[in-house]
């Protein structure tokens, strides 16, 4: 897949929203001056811009390889913005996200649409959901809610620092 085109990277930031309108034109500007990401050669501009936007924490490096590779995608799922991928010691995705409103960092749990379809699964999900977010146990995540967005169904979690049990 051929990389972005610096102006292309750039519309596919704003169209992210992961950057406010207003702010783009200031940070395209500040970055061309400060990573001469403009002066580079056509192949590294895109690269110099989104390592730019990930120092100065406009964007976190998963944001920023995401819209370089592909051009985007969604990076909000209902009211939380999306920071980080991580995959699941059993299988699916877990993403570390920011409740906008709350500025809480939190752990989200999307869940597949079309296994919740089952009033069987969706008992148990909702069961599980519910024993977890009464557990108080210190070496277990909080759960905090069970939540639906226009993408599905989601678990809300507590974000635990450090590196998963994948990594290690």
């Amino acid at each position: 897949m051929p990389a972005l085109s610096l102006d292309a990277f750039w519309d596919a930031v704003a169209a992210s929203r992961l950057v406010a309108d207003g702010q783009l034109p200031q940070l395209r500007v500040a970055c061309e001056a400060d990573a001469g990401a403009a002066a580079a050669e056509a192949d590294k501009q895109t690269a110099l811009a989104a390592q730019w936007l990930v120092r100065q924490g406009v964007l976190t490096l998963w944001q920023a390889k995401r819209l370089t590779r592909s051009g985007g995608g969604s990076f909000f799922i209902g009211g939380y913005r999306l920071l980080d991928k991580r995959e699941h010691l059993h299988g699916g995705d877990i993403y570390r996200g920011l409740h906008e409103p709350t500025q809480r960092k939190v752990a989200l749990v999307p869940l597949d649409r079309k296994a919740c379809e089952r009033v069987e699964v969706w008992t148990e999900v909702v069961n599980r959901t519910e024993r977890a977010a009464q557990t108080t146990d210190p070496a277990l995540s909080r759960t905090w809610a069970l939540e639906e967005a226009d993408s599905g169904r989601f678990i809300v979690a507590e974000d635990l620092p450090g590196p998963s049990l994948a990594e290690d």
